[in-house]
Protein backbone atom coordinates (compact mmCIF):
# COMPACT_ATOMS: atom_id res chain seq x y z
CA UNK A 1 0.00 0.00 0.00
CA UNK A 2 1.18 3.52 -0.45
CA UNK A 3 0.86 6.29 2.06
CA UNK A 4 1.30 9.99 1.80
CA UNK A 5 4.11 11.51 3.67
CA UNK A 6 3.44 12.19 7.31
CA UNK A 7 -0.01 10.52 7.24
CA UNK A 8 -0.99 7.36 9.04
CA UNK A 9 -0.97 4.20 7.09
CA UNK A 10 -2.83 0.99 8.00
CA UNK A 11 -2.49 -2.63 7.16
CA UNK A 12 -4.74 -5.35 8.47
CA UNK A 13 -2.93 -5.51 11.82
CA UNK A 14 -1.32 -2.20 12.73
CA UNK A 15 -1.29 1.48 12.08
CA UNK A 16 1.96 3.03 10.94
CA UNK A 17 3.42 6.47 10.53
CA UNK A 18 5.43 6.91 7.29
CA UNK A 19 9.04 8.05 7.51
CA UNK A 20 9.46 10.70 4.81
CA UNK A 21 12.92 9.41 4.01
CA UNK A 22 11.57 6.03 2.98
CA UNK A 23 9.00 4.78 0.54
CA UNK A 24 6.04 2.61 1.27
CA UNK A 25 5.38 1.44 4.76
CA UNK A 26 8.72 -0.08 5.31
CA UNK A 27 10.64 1.43 8.09
CA UNK A 28 7.63 3.14 9.49
CA UNK A 29 6.79 3.31 13.17
CA UNK A 30 3.70 1.87 14.89
CA UNK A 31 1.32 4.67 15.88
CA UNK A 32 -0.02 4.75 19.50
CA UNK A 33 -3.85 4.89 20.09
CA UNK A 34 -3.27 8.09 21.97
CA UNK A 35 -1.93 9.60 18.78
CA UNK A 36 -5.07 8.89 16.75
CA UNK A 37 -7.78 11.53 17.39
CA UNK A 38 -11.56 11.47 16.68
CA UNK A 39 -12.66 14.48 14.68
CA UNK A 40 -16.47 14.88 14.47
CA UNK A 41 -19.68 15.71 16.32
CA UNK A 42 -20.17 14.67 19.95
CA UNK A 43 -21.86 11.26 20.27
CA UNK A 44 -24.40 11.40 23.13
CA UNK A 45 -25.11 7.66 23.37
CA UNK A 46 -21.48 6.55 23.80
CA UNK A 47 -20.18 9.79 25.30
CA UNK A 48 -17.44 10.10 22.66
CA UNK A 49 -16.60 13.76 21.98
CA UNK A 50 -14.65 15.62 19.31
CA UNK A 51 -10.89 15.39 19.79
CA UNK A 52 -11.14 12.28 21.99
CA UNK A 53 -8.18 9.96 21.47
CA UNK A 54 -8.73 6.48 20.16
CA UNK A 55 -7.81 5.08 23.58
CA UNK A 56 -10.47 7.14 25.34
CA UNK A 57 -13.12 6.35 22.72
CA UNK A 58 -12.45 2.58 23.07
CA UNK A 59 -12.71 2.85 26.89
CA UNK A 60 -16.10 4.59 26.63
CA UNK A 61 -17.42 1.93 24.28
CA UNK A 62 -16.19 -0.85 26.56
CA UNK A 63 -17.89 0.75 29.58
CA UNK A 64 -21.22 0.96 27.77
CA UNK A 65 -21.13 -2.64 26.63
CA UNK A 66 -19.88 -4.18 29.88
CA UNK A 67 -22.25 -2.27 32.18
CA UNK A 68 -25.42 -2.86 30.08
CA UNK A 69 -28.17 -4.79 32.11
CA UNK A 70 -28.49 -7.16 29.21
CA UNK A 71 -25.00 -8.37 30.06
CA UNK A 72 -25.26 -8.12 33.91
CA UNK A 73 -28.85 -9.47 34.56
CA UNK A 74 -29.75 -13.12 34.19
CA UNK A 75 -33.32 -14.52 33.85
CA UNK A 76 -34.72 -17.80 35.21
CA UNK A 77 -37.66 -19.37 37.11
CA UNK A 78 -40.14 -18.85 34.31
CA UNK A 79 -38.31 -15.93 32.63
CA UNK A 80 -35.87 -15.84 29.66
CA UNK A 81 -33.34 -13.24 28.35
CA UNK A 82 -32.68 -12.45 24.69
CA UNK A 83 -29.14 -11.03 24.35
CA UNK A 84 -29.69 -9.83 20.83
CA UNK A 85 -32.89 -7.84 21.50
CA UNK A 86 -31.91 -6.94 25.08
CA UNK A 87 -35.35 -8.08 26.41
CA UNK A 88 -36.75 -10.24 29.23
CA UNK A 89 -39.65 -12.51 28.20
CA UNK A 90 -42.15 -14.70 30.09
CA UNK A 91 -41.46 -18.39 29.56
CA UNK A 92 -39.09 -20.97 30.85
CA UNK A 93 -38.80 -23.70 33.48
CA UNK A 94 -39.47 -23.08 37.17
CA UNK A 95 -36.46 -23.85 39.33
CA UNK A 96 -38.18 -23.43 42.70
CA UNK A 97 -41.75 -23.75 44.13
CA UNK A 98 -43.40 -20.47 43.23
CA UNK A 99 -46.37 -18.61 44.77
CA UNK A 100 -48.20 -15.62 43.27
CA UNK A 101 -50.23 -13.84 45.98
CA UNK A 102 -53.41 -11.92 45.12
CA UNK A 103 -56.00 -10.11 47.24
CA UNK A 104 -59.28 -8.25 46.81
CA UNK A 105 -57.50 -5.23 45.33
CA UNK A 106 -54.54 -6.81 43.56
CA UNK A 107 -56.22 -9.46 41.45
CA UNK A 108 -54.84 -11.65 38.67
CA UNK A 109 -56.55 -11.54 35.28
CA UNK A 110 -55.89 -13.55 32.13
CA UNK A 111 -57.48 -11.63 29.28
CA UNK A 112 -58.29 -13.04 25.89
CA UNK A 113 -58.66 -16.66 26.93
CA UNK A 114 -60.47 -18.73 24.34
CA UNK A 115 -63.55 -20.70 25.32
CA UNK A 116 -63.73 -24.47 25.00
CA UNK A 117 -67.16 -26.08 24.91
CA UNK A 118 -65.85 -29.63 25.41
CA UNK A 119 -62.69 -29.34 27.50
CA UNK A 120 -60.62 -32.42 28.19
CA UNK A 121 -58.76 -31.04 31.16
CA UNK A 122 -59.39 -28.22 33.62
CA UNK A 123 -57.21 -26.55 36.23
CA UNK A 124 -57.75 -27.64 39.82
CA UNK A 125 -56.24 -26.74 43.18
CA UNK A 126 -55.34 -29.17 45.93
CA UNK A 127 -55.65 -28.58 49.66
CA UNK A 128 -52.23 -26.88 49.73
CA UNK A 129 -53.22 -24.43 47.02
CA UNK A 130 -51.05 -26.06 44.36
CA UNK A 131 -52.53 -25.73 40.86
CA UNK A 132 -52.81 -28.95 38.86
CA UNK A 133 -54.84 -30.14 35.92
CA UNK A 134 -57.52 -32.83 36.01
CA UNK A 135 -59.57 -34.66 33.45
CA UNK A 136 -63.10 -33.34 33.10
CA UNK A 137 -64.41 -36.87 33.27
CA UNK A 138 -63.88 -36.96 37.03
CA UNK A 139 -66.17 -33.92 37.42
CA UNK A 140 -69.13 -35.21 35.43
CA UNK A 141 -70.60 -38.09 37.36
CA UNK A 142 -73.92 -39.43 36.14
CA UNK A 143 -76.78 -38.16 38.37
CA UNK A 144 -80.29 -39.52 38.12
CA UNK A 145 -83.15 -37.59 39.73
CA UNK A 146 -86.46 -39.22 40.52
CA UNK A 147 -89.63 -37.59 39.23
CA UNK A 148 -91.54 -35.06 41.32
CA UNK A 149 -89.16 -34.99 44.27
CA UNK A 150 -88.43 -31.23 44.17
CA UNK A 151 -85.13 -31.61 42.28
CA UNK A 152 -84.16 -31.03 38.65
CA UNK A 153 -81.05 -30.87 36.45
CA UNK A 154 -80.89 -27.77 34.27
CA UNK A 155 -80.46 -28.85 30.65
CA UNK A 156 -77.03 -28.04 29.19
CA UNK A 157 -75.63 -26.72 32.47
CA UNK A 158 -75.19 -29.88 34.55
CA UNK A 159 -76.62 -27.88 37.44
CA UNK A 160 -78.74 -29.54 40.09
CA UNK A 161 -81.42 -27.27 41.54
CA UNK A 162 -84.69 -27.47 43.44
CA UNK A 163 -88.07 -27.13 41.75
CA UNK A 164 -91.58 -27.45 43.10
CA UNK A 165 -92.52 -30.02 40.43
CA UNK A 166 -95.71 -31.22 42.06
CA UNK A 167 -98.21 -33.53 40.40
CA UNK A 168 -101.08 -31.17 41.31
CA UNK A 169 -102.97 -29.98 38.22
CA UNK A 170 -102.00 -26.49 37.05
CA UNK A 171 -105.47 -24.96 37.50
CA UNK A 172 -105.86 -26.02 41.14
CA UNK A 173 -105.60 -22.99 43.48
CA UNK A 174 -103.64 -23.21 46.72
CA UNK A 175 -105.02 -22.11 50.08
CA UNK A 176 -103.48 -19.19 51.93
CA UNK A 177 -100.51 -20.33 53.97
CA UNK A 178 -98.48 -17.89 56.02
CA UNK A 179 -98.25 -14.68 54.02
CA UNK A 180 -98.72 -16.21 50.59
CA UNK A 181 -101.77 -15.21 48.58
CA UNK A 182 -103.74 -17.99 46.88
CA UNK A 183 -102.17 -18.88 43.52
CA UNK A 184 -102.75 -21.48 40.83
CA UNK A 185 -100.41 -24.46 40.81
CA UNK A 186 -98.90 -23.29 37.52
CA UNK A 187 -97.47 -20.33 39.42
CA UNK A 188 -95.85 -22.46 42.11
CA UNK A 189 -94.37 -24.84 39.53
CA UNK A 190 -92.08 -22.09 38.24
CA UNK A 191 -90.47 -21.63 41.68
CA UNK A 192 -87.69 -23.53 43.38
CA UNK A 193 -88.12 -24.58 46.98
CA UNK A 194 -86.30 -21.56 48.37
CA UNK A 195 -88.53 -19.20 46.40
CA UNK A 196 -91.64 -21.06 47.57
CA UNK A 197 -90.62 -20.82 51.21
CA UNK A 198 -89.63 -17.16 50.83
CA UNK A 199 -93.05 -16.30 49.40
CA UNK A 200 -94.78 -18.16 52.23
CA UNK A 201 -92.62 -17.00 55.12
CA UNK A 202 -91.46 -13.62 53.88
CA UNK A 203 -94.13 -12.17 51.60
CA UNK A 204 -93.56 -8.72 50.17
CA UNK A 205 -95.35 -6.15 52.32
CA UNK A 206 -95.64 -2.58 51.14
CA UNK A 207 -95.37 0.33 53.56
CA UNK A 208 -98.22 2.65 54.48
CA UNK A 209 -98.05 6.44 54.54
CA UNK A 210 -99.52 9.20 56.67
CA UNK A 211 -101.04 11.92 54.50
CA UNK A 212 -100.50 15.63 55.24
CA UNK A 213 -103.06 17.60 57.21
CA UNK A 214 -104.48 21.09 57.05
CA UNK A 215 -105.71 22.57 60.31
CA UNK A 216 -107.14 25.79 61.66
CA UNK A 217 -105.53 26.16 65.06
CA UNK A 218 -107.81 28.29 67.18
CA UNK A 219 -111.56 28.82 67.27
CA UNK A 220 -114.00 31.34 65.90
CA UNK A 221 -116.48 33.12 68.20
CA UNK A 222 -119.15 30.71 69.39
CA UNK A 223 -122.20 30.65 67.15
CA UNK A 224 -124.78 31.92 66.89
CA UNK A 225 -123.93 35.61 66.97
CA UNK A 226 -126.35 38.44 66.38
CA UNK A 227 -126.60 39.85 62.90
CA UNK A 228 -124.98 43.27 62.60
CA UNK A 229 -122.38 42.68 65.28
CA UNK A 230 -118.63 42.89 64.60
CA UNK A 231 -116.83 39.63 65.38
CA UNK A 232 -113.07 39.46 65.89
CA UNK A 233 -111.73 36.44 63.97
CA UNK A 234 -108.35 35.04 64.99
CA UNK A 235 -106.74 31.68 64.22
CA UNK A 236 -103.49 30.21 62.88
CA UNK A 237 -103.47 28.31 59.53
CA UNK A 238 -101.33 25.19 60.00
CA UNK A 239 -100.00 22.35 57.85
CA UNK A 240 -98.72 18.99 59.14
CA UNK A 241 -96.24 17.47 56.69
CA UNK A 242 -96.16 13.85 57.86
CA UNK A 243 -94.95 11.69 54.92
CA UNK A 244 -95.11 14.51 52.36
CA UNK A 245 -92.60 17.26 51.65
CA UNK A 246 -92.38 20.67 53.26
CA UNK A 247 -95.27 23.15 52.98
CA UNK A 248 -94.35 26.09 50.76
CA UNK A 249 -97.57 28.10 51.08
CA UNK A 250 -100.76 28.39 53.15
CA UNK A 251 -103.71 30.61 52.31
CA UNK A 252 -106.83 31.56 54.22
CA UNK A 253 -110.08 31.89 52.24
CA UNK A 254 -113.65 32.74 53.21
CA UNK A 255 -117.07 32.43 51.65
CA UNK A 256 -120.57 33.49 52.64
CA UNK A 257 -123.33 30.91 52.82
CA UNK A 258 -125.07 32.17 49.68
CA UNK A 259 -121.92 32.40 47.51
CA UNK A 260 -120.45 29.51 45.57
CA UNK A 261 -116.70 30.05 45.91
CA UNK A 262 -114.12 30.88 48.53
CA UNK A 263 -112.39 34.25 48.21
CA UNK A 264 -108.76 34.49 49.28
CA UNK A 265 -108.25 36.57 52.39
CA UNK A 266 -104.45 36.24 52.72
CA UNK A 267 -101.61 34.11 51.30
CA UNK A 268 -98.65 33.08 53.48
CA UNK A 269 -95.42 31.96 51.74
CA UNK A 270 -92.90 32.68 54.49
CA UNK A 271 -93.72 29.73 56.73
CA UNK A 272 -91.90 28.58 59.83
CA UNK A 273 -91.28 24.84 60.22
CA UNK A 274 -91.28 23.31 63.69
CA UNK A 275 -89.91 19.83 64.36
CA UNK A 276 -92.57 17.45 65.63
CA UNK A 277 -93.13 13.83 66.53
CA UNK A 278 -90.97 10.92 65.39
CA UNK A 279 -92.91 8.39 63.31
CA UNK A 280 -91.15 5.26 64.47
CA UNK A 281 -90.51 2.56 61.91
CA UNK A 282 -92.20 -0.03 59.69
CA UNK A 283 -90.76 -3.53 59.28
CA UNK A 284 -87.88 -2.40 61.47
CA UNK A 285 -86.71 0.32 59.05
CA UNK A 286 -86.70 4.01 59.90
CA UNK A 287 -89.16 6.29 58.13
CA UNK A 288 -87.12 8.56 55.80
CA UNK A 289 -89.70 11.35 56.22
CA UNK A 290 -89.52 11.35 60.01
CA UNK A 291 -89.64 13.60 61.96
CA UNK A 292 -92.95 15.30 61.33
CA UNK A 293 -92.84 19.06 60.79
CA UNK A 294 -95.55 21.64 61.48
CA UNK A 295 -95.68 24.67 59.20
CA UNK A 296 -97.40 27.93 60.08
CA UNK A 297 -96.98 31.69 59.54
CA UNK A 298 -95.21 33.66 62.25
CA UNK A 299 -98.42 35.51 63.17
CA UNK A 300 -102.08 34.52 63.41
CA UNK A 301 -104.73 35.44 60.85
CA UNK A 302 -106.99 38.18 62.24
CA UNK A 303 -110.07 39.86 60.80
CA UNK A 304 -112.91 42.09 62.03
CA UNK A 305 -116.02 40.54 60.47
CA UNK A 306 -119.36 42.38 60.38
CA UNK A 307 -122.22 39.87 60.27
CA UNK A 308 -124.38 40.85 57.32
CA UNK A 309 -128.21 40.65 57.17
CA UNK A 310 -129.91 37.47 56.01
CA UNK A 311 -130.62 37.43 52.29
CA UNK A 312 -131.96 33.88 52.10
CA UNK A 313 -132.86 31.20 54.60
CA UNK A 314 -133.05 31.77 58.35
CA UNK A 315 -129.45 32.75 59.14
CA UNK A 316 -126.16 33.86 57.59
CA UNK A 317 -123.07 31.64 57.87
CA UNK A 318 -119.44 32.37 57.00
CA UNK A 319 -116.96 29.58 56.22
CA UNK A 320 -113.19 29.84 56.69
CA UNK A 321 -110.85 27.30 55.09
CA UNK A 322 -107.08 26.89 54.78
CA UNK A 323 -105.41 25.72 51.56
CA UNK A 324 -101.87 24.35 51.50
CA UNK A 325 -99.16 23.68 48.90
CA UNK A 326 -96.50 21.09 49.78
CA UNK A 327 -93.72 19.08 48.11
CA UNK A 328 -93.14 15.41 47.37
CA UNK A 329 -92.17 13.08 50.21
CA UNK A 330 -89.68 10.19 50.23
CA UNK A 331 -90.33 6.52 49.56
CA UNK A 332 -90.20 4.09 52.46
CA UNK A 333 -88.74 0.58 52.53
CA UNK A 334 -90.74 -2.58 51.91
CA UNK A 335 -90.65 -5.52 54.28
CA UNK A 336 -87.69 -6.81 52.23
CA UNK A 337 -85.64 -3.65 52.81
CA UNK A 338 -86.10 -2.47 49.24
CA UNK A 339 -87.44 0.89 47.99
CA UNK A 340 -91.22 0.95 47.68
CA UNK A 341 -92.07 0.20 44.01
CA UNK A 342 -95.43 2.00 44.30
CA UNK A 343 -95.81 5.13 42.17
CA UNK A 344 -96.23 8.49 43.89
CA UNK A 345 -99.84 9.56 44.41
CA UNK A 346 -101.70 12.44 46.05
CA UNK A 347 -102.85 11.75 49.62
CA UNK A 348 -103.13 7.98 49.42
CA UNK A 349 -102.14 6.00 52.48
CA UNK A 350 -100.83 3.15 50.31
CA UNK A 351 -98.53 5.27 48.11
CA UNK A 352 -95.60 7.67 48.51
CA UNK A 353 -96.88 11.22 48.83
CA UNK A 354 -96.87 13.27 45.64
CA UNK A 355 -96.63 17.06 45.77
CA UNK A 356 -99.92 18.98 45.77
CA UNK A 357 -101.15 22.52 45.28
CA UNK A 358 -104.04 24.14 47.18
CA UNK A 359 -104.88 21.09 49.25
CA UNK A 360 -107.76 21.62 51.71
CA UNK A 361 -110.11 19.62 53.88
CA UNK A 362 -113.80 20.53 54.06
CA UNK A 363 -113.97 18.85 57.46
CA UNK A 364 -111.51 21.41 58.82
CA UNK A 365 -113.54 24.46 57.74
CA UNK A 366 -114.52 26.79 60.56
CA UNK A 367 -117.89 28.54 60.58
CA UNK A 368 -119.59 31.43 62.32
CA UNK A 369 -123.37 31.84 62.05
CA UNK A 370 -125.40 35.00 62.51
CA UNK A 371 -129.12 35.05 63.36
CA UNK A 372 -131.87 37.41 64.44
CA UNK A 373 -132.90 36.85 68.10
CA UNK A 374 -136.40 36.05 69.24
CA UNK A 375 -138.22 37.86 72.09
CA UNK A 376 -140.79 36.92 74.72
CA UNK A 377 -142.51 38.51 77.67
CA UNK A 378 -145.39 38.60 80.15
CA UNK A 379 -148.14 41.23 79.79
CA UNK A 380 -148.50 43.83 82.57
CA UNK A 381 -152.19 44.36 81.79
CA UNK A 382 -154.72 44.36 84.58
CA UNK A 383 -155.65 40.76 85.36
CA UNK A 384 -159.29 41.66 84.79
CA UNK A 385 -158.55 42.90 81.29
CA UNK A 386 -159.91 40.64 78.61
CA UNK A 387 -157.68 42.22 75.97
CA UNK A 388 -154.25 40.76 75.18
CA UNK A 389 -151.41 43.15 74.38
CA UNK A 390 -151.39 44.54 70.87
CA UNK A 391 -148.60 44.11 68.36
CA UNK A 392 -147.73 47.81 68.76
CA UNK A 393 -147.34 47.36 72.52
CA UNK A 394 -145.12 44.33 72.01
CA UNK A 395 -143.10 46.23 69.39
CA UNK A 396 -142.59 49.01 71.89
CA UNK A 397 -141.35 46.51 74.49
CA UNK A 398 -138.86 45.06 71.97
CA UNK A 399 -137.60 48.45 70.86
CA UNK A 400 -137.20 49.54 74.50
CA UNK A 401 -135.34 46.35 75.43
CA UNK A 402 -132.20 48.25 76.47
CA UNK A 403 -134.21 50.96 78.26
CA UNK A 404 -135.98 48.65 80.69
CA UNK A 405 -132.90 46.39 80.96
CA UNK A 406 -134.84 43.39 79.74
CA UNK A 407 -137.24 43.30 82.70
CA UNK A 408 -140.37 43.58 80.54
CA UNK A 409 -139.00 41.84 77.47
CA UNK A 410 -136.50 38.99 77.12
CA UNK A 411 -134.17 38.55 74.15
CA UNK A 412 -132.93 35.08 73.25
CA UNK A 413 -130.02 34.69 70.82
CA UNK A 414 -130.95 31.25 69.57
CA UNK A 415 -132.26 30.00 66.27
CA UNK A 416 -136.02 30.04 65.89
CA UNK A 417 -135.96 28.04 62.67
CA UNK A 418 -137.39 25.07 64.55
CA UNK A 419 -138.77 24.59 68.09
CA UNK A 420 -138.56 27.56 70.48
CA UNK A 421 -138.36 26.78 74.21
CA UNK A 422 -139.50 29.43 76.72
CA UNK A 423 -139.82 29.21 80.49
CA UNK A 424 -142.27 31.98 81.45
CA UNK A 425 -141.79 31.26 85.18
CA UNK A 426 -144.65 31.17 87.72
CA UNK A 427 -147.34 33.54 86.51
CA UNK A 428 -151.02 34.03 87.31
CA UNK A 429 -153.65 35.65 85.08
CA UNK A 430 -151.07 37.09 82.69
CA UNK A 431 -150.95 37.21 78.96
CA UNK A 432 -147.93 35.42 77.46
CA UNK A 433 -146.34 36.48 74.20
CA UNK A 434 -143.33 35.79 71.97
CA UNK A 435 -142.06 36.99 68.59
CA UNK A 436 -139.59 35.47 66.15
CA UNK A 437 -138.13 36.73 62.83
CA UNK A 438 -140.37 36.27 59.82
CA UNK A 439 -137.63 34.36 57.94
CA UNK A 440 -138.38 31.40 60.23
CA UNK A 441 -141.41 29.15 59.79
CA UNK A 442 -144.55 29.99 61.76
CA UNK A 443 -145.16 27.97 64.91
CA UNK A 444 -148.16 25.63 64.63
CA UNK A 445 -148.43 24.12 68.11
CA UNK A 446 -147.36 24.44 71.73
CA UNK A 447 -146.34 21.71 74.16
CA UNK A 448 -145.71 21.38 77.89
CA UNK A 449 -146.67 17.77 78.55
CA UNK A 450 -148.60 15.12 76.65
CA UNK A 451 -151.72 16.21 78.53
CA UNK A 452 -151.00 19.93 78.32
CA UNK A 453 -150.58 20.94 74.70
CA UNK A 454 -152.48 22.42 71.81
CA UNK A 455 -152.47 24.18 68.49
CA UNK A 456 -151.74 27.78 67.60
CA UNK A 457 -154.31 29.79 65.69
CA UNK A 458 -157.62 31.67 66.01
CA UNK A 459 -159.68 30.49 68.97
CA UNK A 460 -156.76 28.46 70.38
CA UNK A 461 -154.65 29.00 73.49
CA UNK A 462 -152.03 30.87 71.45
CA UNK A 463 -152.63 32.82 68.31
CA UNK A 464 -150.44 34.72 65.88
CA UNK A 465 -151.81 38.25 66.07
CA UNK A 466 -149.60 39.98 63.58
CA UNK A 467 -147.79 38.90 60.43
CA UNK A 468 -144.71 40.59 59.08
CA UNK A 469 -144.72 43.48 61.50
CA UNK A 470 -141.57 45.58 61.04
CA UNK A 471 -139.35 46.05 64.04
CA UNK A 472 -135.95 47.57 64.73
CA UNK A 473 -133.20 46.09 66.84
CA UNK A 474 -132.83 48.09 70.05
CA UNK A 475 -129.00 48.29 69.86
CA UNK A 476 -129.36 48.87 66.82
CA UNK A 477 -127.54 46.12 64.91
CA UNK A 478 -130.31 45.76 62.35
CA UNK A 479 -133.49 47.58 61.30
CA UNK A 480 -136.67 46.91 59.36
CA UNK A 481 -136.79 43.18 60.06
CA UNK A 482 -140.17 41.50 59.93
CA UNK A 483 -141.32 39.48 62.95
CA UNK A 484 -144.21 37.13 63.62
CA UNK A 485 -145.89 37.94 66.94
CA UNK A 486 -147.94 35.50 69.08
CA UNK A 487 -149.98 36.03 72.29
CA UNK A 488 -152.05 33.82 74.53
CA UNK A 489 -155.78 34.09 73.82
CA UNK A 490 -156.59 34.86 77.44
CA UNK A 491 -154.88 35.69 80.70
CA UNK A 492 -153.40 32.39 81.79
CA UNK A 493 -150.85 31.09 84.18
CA UNK A 494 -147.65 29.08 83.99
CA UNK A 495 -146.93 27.00 87.04
CA UNK A 496 -143.92 25.15 88.39
CA UNK A 497 -141.54 26.85 86.00
CA UNK A 498 -143.02 24.89 83.12
CA UNK A 499 -141.16 25.14 79.81
CA UNK A 500 -143.29 25.80 76.76
CA UNK A 501 -142.21 24.39 73.43
CA UNK A 502 -143.51 26.22 70.37
CA UNK A 503 -143.18 23.88 67.42
CA UNK A 504 -143.43 24.07 63.64
CA UNK A 505 -145.49 20.89 63.49
CA UNK A 506 -149.31 20.87 63.82
CA UNK A 507 -150.43 19.54 67.18
CA UNK A 508 -151.94 16.01 66.98
CA UNK A 509 -155.69 15.96 67.57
Amino acid sequence: MSCSSCNPCYNIQSAFYIDPNTTGCEGSNVISCETVKYIGPNLACSGIQNDDSLCLAIQKLDNIVCNNPAFTVDANNGLAKDLYTNTITLGGPLITPTTITTDATNTLTLAGLQSETTPTFILTRDSNGVIKYSSTSVLSPQINVADNVGLTINTGHDTLSTLYNTLVTDTVTSVQVGGAAPKEASFWKTKNLVEVLDIILFPLQLPTYKIPEILIVGSLPASPVEIGTVQNISFTPTGYRWDAGAFQALRVSRKKYDSGTYAQQILYTNLQGTEGAVFGSQFGFDDPNSKNYTYAPTSAFTQALTIEPVTSGTDVTYYYKVYGTYGRGLKKKTSKNEPDPTAFDVRKTNAPQEQSTDFTLDSDAKTITGIYPYFWGISTNNPDSATPPTSEEIATLINNYNVNNGTLCKKVLESSANTIKINFGNTTSKYLWFAHPDVCDAKQSWYVTTSNRGGIGPGKTFNRIEDKLLHSNPNPYWTGVKYKIYTSLFATFAANDATFEFRNEVSPQ
